[in-house]
């Protein structure tokens, strides 16, 4: 049996025996706002207890807790992901094996079994096929194709406010046929802000509010303190915080009351029926009564990131997909405005991992984006993980690639230029074989000189540097 008392940190699972409590789960689940714990309900390790005490039964050891697994799961996904090789490397490791058996082999035959006449002896006849195969191949354009068109695409994109982490992503990045998205934080801004409600209170009664608010630390009392400026805290004499449910003031003989509609209900104050608004930037309302007045309804929301619906609206030939924590009331508001083709709430960090596991069975290659430890699972799993900058530093450590910039739009300029990236690598790759092809041939034949060969070299490496080029000039 544990004991955590207010601002603990909870270090292991377990069951709430005793009190009540508000709990900061946004380790766990990446929503801002904090759930309230009652006995029988479970509590995660690595969660926060802001408000009131519990006696917690541990139900597991710290090597069997949801964070140790999420930890593990991720360290595993990091090394797989880390063995890094091309296709065309294992092609290039004999490249060069292969033209000197090859040059060898030429050289003997000139030596041993030419009978034709020629202006040279059969010795300089094989010396020079040979040295001529050797120049027309080496250095290879194949192995500098896939190489030089890659260091123009890290450069493209660090001028877009893209760092790429793990380069291994570039061979999938611009092929990605779903997108999977976090909610919190990612798709909206992660806080919630008033929104309105409290405008047409009056001087006085917003200097109480304040004066309410301001003695708590609950995320919603934090953003009506944060959106009530330039007013002093009126004298309240006694504030009393009930968990969970709202705050109560006495300025006098008059009481004020700041909380939920349950709350206010419970002290007899009736409230007005709230319709929440079609785009769901206001997920939560709260009321402040005077006595047995209610004075104002306050709407508080997670605003959407701009340009979201643009993204999503752009990324033609790729699936959509919201994956969240989050109540799935607000999840599906989110998806629905944004224009997700398919959204899932109420997923902890392991399911997280377990759908993402479950689409790249189904064949498709995944891109998550997300921000948060709860997040860290899915982005390791994914082929292509991406933190966005507010995003939490194992979030960042785990992902492939990082941006810089809270503008989602960014997502499909990365897209078409990964795409034009591997357009620039298969035109290489061609160059490369068909020249090495033909040139080979023509030297063995003894077709080509030494000097024209080298010549030859230079040219083939120079149009593939060229080509590259085209990647960063022509974003």
């Amino acid at each position: 049996m544990l004991v955590v008392l207010s601002g603990e940190k909870i270090v292991l699972d377990g069951i709430v025996e005793e009190g009540e409590g508000i709990c900061n789960e946004s380790l766990m689940t990446g929503e801002a706002l904090p759930v309230p714990k009652n006995v029988g309900m479970d509590v995660l390790a690595g969660t926060i207890l802001q408000q009131g005490s519990l006696v917690i039964k541990v139900t597991a050891a710290s090597e069997q807790t949801a964070l140790f697994q999420i930890v593990e799961m991720v360290e595993q996904d990091i090394g797989h992901k880390a063995q890094y090789v091309r296709t065309i490397d294992s092609i290039v490791k004999w490249f060069v094996p292969f033209v000197l058996c090859l040059a060898i082999g030429v050289f003997v035959y000139c030596l041993l079994f030419n009978q034709q006449d020629f202006d040279q002896t059969s010795l300089q006849s094989g010396i020079i096929r040979a040295v001529s195969v050797l120049l027309i191949s080496c250095p290879c354009a194949i192995g500098i194709a896939v190489p030089l068109v890659e260091s123009q695409l890290l450069n493209a994109f660090a001028k877009l406010g893209v760092i790429i982490r793990n380069r291994a992503c570039l061979a999938l990045l611009g092929k990605e046929t779903i997108l999977v998205c976090d909610k919190t934080g990612t798709v909206t801004e992660g806080k919630y802000t008033v929104l309105s409600g409290y405008e047409k209170l009056s001087l006085e009664e917003k200097s109480v509010l304040k004066a309410l608010v301001s003695h708590s630390n609950h995320p919603i009392a934090r953003s009506v303190d944060q959106a009530i400026i330039d007013f002093e805290e009126s004298n309240i004499e006694k504030i009393e915080e009930i968990i969970g449910r709202g705050i109560r003031g006495y300025q006098g003989t008059t009481s004020y009351y700041f909380g939920s509609a349950i709350f206010l209900q419970q002290q007899g104050i009736s409230t007005p029926l709230v319709h929440l608004r079609k785009n769901m930037e206001a997920q939560t309302t709260v009321f402040f009564a005077k006595q047995n007045i209610c004075l104002a309804a306050i709407h508080l929301g997670d605003r959407i990131q701009p340009e979201v619906q643009t993204l999503i609206q752009s990324l033609k030939g790729i699936k959509t997909l919201l994956l969240s924590g989050d109540s799935s009331l607000a999840v599906e508001a989110v998806a629905r405005l944004c224009g997700f083709q398919e959204w899932f709430a109420e997923y902890h960090p392991l399911q997280k991992r377990e759908l993402i596991e479950k689409l790249k069975k189904q064949g498709e290659i995944v891109m998550m984006i997300g921000d948060g430890i709860n997040d860290a699972p899915a982005l390791t799993a994914s082929h292509v993980g991406v933190a966005v900058m507010s995003a939490t530093d194992i979030s960042i450590q785990v992902s492939d690639i990082l941006l810089t910039t809270n503008r989602l739009q960014i997502l499909q300029k990365m897209h078409h230029l990964a795409k034009k990236g591997h357009k620039i690598i298969k035109q290489n790759l061609f160059w490369a074989f068909f020249y090495n092809c033909i040139g080979l041939g023509l030297a063995v034949y003894g077709s080509l000189t030494p000097l024209f060969a080298a010549f030859a070299m230079v040219m083939s490496s120079l149009l593939v540097l060229i080509n590259s080029k085209r990647v960063y000039l022509n974003k």
